[in-house]
């Protein structure tokens, strides 16, 4: 009640309040994850990485969203958002806020399952190419892993020197490349027209360097990750699966339906009918990951 809380609220002091979900709500929420594999629910929240919180709305009424538990040492937490947004629960809207915070978890669960994945050392070789971050202001190649918000840069496609001198010959592999940012967006950089020219290297045409994009460093801080993925097979629906808001707006969850992709297990981290991680990642292809702690 109010006197109950009122007898701890002293001048000029300050009060935190949790505000716990229905018993209703909470149970609706628990079946909803329950049945997601890219989701494990735990009793303890320091085995957590995200954990649901209540707090008061633009009308004054608890809103509900998820935020990173305050204990959690297996996580790549520093690259995952800090909070989602929050829904407010006015009268009737119980399940449209649980559809709402649903679709955030899958969001969160793509976005650790990318920054998380175990990749075994054969796959971060065999391809001969690899991303440099240029900075367009200083007409230089990044080198410390660093850039500020404003900064003018291009994401760059740069052949290694020893297939440059032909110590190293590999096969034409299809090539993405995308990444994601501290506020949970996930971009694709390359390639925006579909499968048409993104096999490399190209026979008889070699290209030493491929500017994939050029932007001014946007907010927020944190760390940002940028992927070279490549492999024997093209991904025909690359632009559904490498793009995604962040988690401070909503869109739907996008569902893969080419179960044929021996990728598929993978790409399909985050969506509703999620098989999970896969149990084991194909040699046949190459993933490169490139962080940049980005600063104001």
């Amino acid at each position: 009640t109010a006197s109950t809380i009122l007898q701890y609220c002293k001048k000029d002091s300050t009060l935190y309040v949790e505000m716990p979900v229905s018993k209703e709500n909470a149970e609706d929420y628990y079946n909803t994850l329950l049945n997601n594999k890219s989701v494990k629910l735990v009793s303890d929240i320091s085995d957590a990485n995200y954990t649901l919180f209540g707090r008061l709305g633009l009308k004054e009424l608890p809103a509900y969203g998820l935020r990173k538990a305050e204990i959690s040492s297996r996580d790549s937490l520093e690259s995952m958002p800090v909070e989602t947004d929050c829904f407010e629960l006015v009268t009737d809207n119980s399940k449209k806020i649980g559809d709402s915070l649903f679709e955030r978890v899958l969001k969160l669960s793509k976005l650790r399952g990318w920054l998380n994945l175990p990749v075994p050392d054969a796959t971060k070789k065999g391809f001969v190419y690899h991303l440099e971050i240029f900075n367009e202001d200083k007409k230089q190649t990044i080198t410390n892993s660093h850039y500020t918000i404003g900064d003018n840069i291009s994401v760059k496609l740069v052949a290694d020197k020893n297939f440059i001198s032909g110590q190293v010959t590999i096969k034409p592999m299809f090539i993405y490349v995308f990444a994601i940012d501290q506020s949970g967006a996930m971009g694709l950089y390359y390639p925006k027209d579909g499968n048409v020219d993104n096999k490399f290297p190209k026979p008889g045409n070699l290209i030493p360097e491929l500017t994939l994009d050029s932007y001014s460093i946007p907010a927020p801080s944190g760390t940002d990750n940028f992927y070279l993925l490549a492999c024997e097979e093209p991904i025909n629906n690359a632009d559904l699966i490498f793009n995604q808001e962040g988690v401070y707006s909503g869109v739907l969850s996008r569902g893969l339906t080419d179960k044929d992709n021996p990728l598929s297990d993978l790409l399909d981290m985050g969506n509703a009918g999620s098989r999970g991680l896969p149990l084991k990642l194909p040699a046949t292809w190459s993933l490169q990951r490139f962080s940049y702690r980005c600063s104001y």
